[in-house]
């Protein structure tokens, strides 16, 4: 019997899944598909394996490394060159000759894998393939026998119109928002249990008590010195991942993401009612003012303009005032029915709503410039004399990923305590935040080296004194290796892999990513105030306990709206028609 091929094509993309799906089930005939754009759920669902590009580019980089260590060991070992007095081999330029080539041979490893296993270059083309598979049509080719064909036909929907024809431009994109708008308020979220209620607040309540009488009590035997390093410290933390997940949210609507409906702007903004929390206890700083700023009783002279106690805390308040201000008016207007359709409707590539493009980017760069001048006031100042001029960029930095790290923990916490189908458990949506995990975290390691660097190669007293003590010197040493593994190293091997994204192993990693961004804090100010001893006993423990109490207590009204978004059924990403 003759082999016939029945060409087909589809304008949308899960009508071609669909069609895919039914052909594996009967196990019909030999097909190919093709797609004008990548497809992940195309791959998976003509049950592709994994790519071996990923190991080609992994020995690609591998090589690039011992390559980078071969080049800097042997010239350093040929030309001994002395520079600066430091050792012979100085692992600190080897990384930037490393990393290069750990990139340049893990690109070109990657290229020509894909090339050869694309088949690439033919001089053939593909049995049916057809023009339009390379613009906008998706296409798949089935080589079947002729008494097949009609049964062939009949999955891949030929003569039942399954192309559809679809509305463009702005009034189809109004349509549609509008039909979102109309699902949004039939949905009914059903009922859950509030996450956040009374027991919550109660706790929350227990630990600010406990924080506050510690902190009293210390100040009045004679600890005070301890009591406002902890309380300077834990304001950093809490203030910057209130803050970092507002910021998250607002990216969220700059990079249009509709990876998780309206939840995870939900739970970005959360934690903002912190921001007036912190706002206020910022001032609590003018009274322990002179046992935190040691150019309160020790002037600098030439520093006498910017470090005074009456411009500091009129330009700190104000712009911590100002951001929690724009924070909240953004809130306000990610939360309004305009902003929560768009975030559903997940088929159309319209704008967010016009004030959404108004506060977002506001809010966005606001952060970058407000938490840079808390960086140099609240952290540099301590050390007065210190100067980095990316300091305030990976102070930032790690404000932001501690953000998206809280978010990501609480989900992963969530998912067991919303019952069953609730978006937590939705392996995507925990798979995407486990990759901004993965990925500010890496951008952090990126950022403390690049400081790191460039004061190593300056090799300035000025600048180098504040890393030597807490790098090189005892009992700083050990608690800067912990930041290092608890916010990069552990985050970057537990969730390479996409199954451990996806599982309780990201709660995890969170977990003790938060607790290193919170001990980074106590590195960066502690050693500045105390510098040979680790103050850290019981009064600064309940201190800290104090203020993850007024975070949690913060927190409650958005995590029940976070609550009650993730069980609303809403359609979200791949899930949405």
């Amino acid at each position: 019997m003759s082999t016939i091929a029945i060409i087909s094509s589809f304008a949308d993309e899960t009508q071609c899944v669909q069609a895919v799906e039914e052909l594996r089930a009967a196990q019909v005939g030999d097909f190919n598909t093709f797609s004008p754009i990548p497809s992940h759920k195309i791959e998976h669902a003509i049950g592709r394996s994994k790519s071996p590009v990923r190991w080609l580019v992994l020995a690609g980089g591998i090589s690039g490394v011992l390559t980078g260590l071969a080049i800097t060991i042997g010239t350093t070992y040929e030309w001994r060159l002395n520079a600066g007095g430091r050792p012979l081999l100085s692992w600190p330029p080897f990384i930037v000759i490393c990393f290069e080539l750990m990139v340049l041979l893990g690109g070109i490893f990657g290229f020509f894998g894909v090339l050869m296993l694309s088949g690439v270059p033919t001089t053939t083309m593909a049995p049916g393939y057809d023009g339009r598979f390379g613009e906008d049509r998706f296409g798949i080719v089935v080589r079947c026998d002729e008494a097949e064909a009609a049964r062939v036909e009949s999955m891949l929907g030929i003569g039942r119109g399954r192309s559809r024809s679809r509305r463009r431009g702005a009034a189809a994109m109004s349509i549609n928002l509008q039909r979102a708008h109309r699902e949004r308020a039939a949905m009914k979220p059903r009922a859950v249990e509030s996450v956040a209620g009374t027991t919550m607040k109660t706790v929350a309540g227990a630990m600010i008590v406990l924080g506050a009488i510690a902190f009293v009590l210390a100040l009045i035997r004679g600890g005070a010195t301890i009591a406002w390093e902890a309380y300077l410290v834990n304001l950093l933390f809490f203030l910057g991942v209130a803050q970092g997940a507002v910021v998250a949210s607002a990216s969220f609507y700059l990079t249009q993401a509709k990876w998780g409906g309206s939840t995870p702007y939900r739970l970005g903004e959360a934690f903002a009612p912190f921001l007036w929390v912190g706002f206020f206890l910022f001032f609590g700083l003018y009274f322990g003012r002179s046992l935190i700023f040691p150019w309160v009783t020790h002037p600098i002279a030439q520093k006498a303009a910017w470090l005074n106690t009456p411009f500091l805390f009129a330009r700190d308040g104000i712009g911590l005032g100002v951001m929690a201000a724009a924070s909240f008016a953004f809130i306000r207007v990610s939360r309004s029915d305009g902003a929560r359709a768009w975030t559903i409707a997940t088929d159309e590539i319209e704008l967010p709503p016009h004030s959404i493009r108004v506060f977002a980017p506001l809010v966005a760069v606001l952060f970058a410039a407000v938490y840079s001048l808390i960086a140099f006031d609240l952290v540099m100042s301590l050390a007065p004399v210190w100067r980095s001029t990316l300091f305030g960029w990976y102070f930032f930095a790690g404000c932001f990923w501690s953000g998206l790290t809280a978010m990501a923990l609480t989900a992963a916490v969530l998912r067991g305590r919303l019952g069953e189908n609730n978006l937590f458990t939705n392996p995507t949506v925990m798979h995407d935040f486990g990759k901004m995990v993965f990925a500010f975290s890496v951008f952090w390691i990126y950022l403390l080296f690049a400081q790191y660097i460039v004061i190593w190669y300056g090799d300035l007293p000025v600048e180098t004194f504040f890393i030597v003590h807490r790098v090189h010197h005892m009992p700083w040493s050990p608690l800067s290796v912990a930041c290092l593994v608890l916010i990069w190293l552990i985050p970057f091997t537990a969730l390479m892999s996409v199954r451990a994204k996806k599982t309780v192993i990201l709660g995890t990693v969170a977990g003790l990513g938060l607790a290193g961004m919170w001990l980074e804090r106590y590195v960066l100010v502690v050693p500045s105030l105390s510098l040979d001893a680790i103050p850290f006993g019981a009064t600064q423990f309940l201190i800290s306990i104090g203020f993850l109490g007024a975070f949690l207590i913060s927190a409650v009204p958005g995590l029940n709206r976070v609550a009650q978004a993730a069980t609303s059924g809403e359609p979200v990403g791949d899930e949405a028609e």
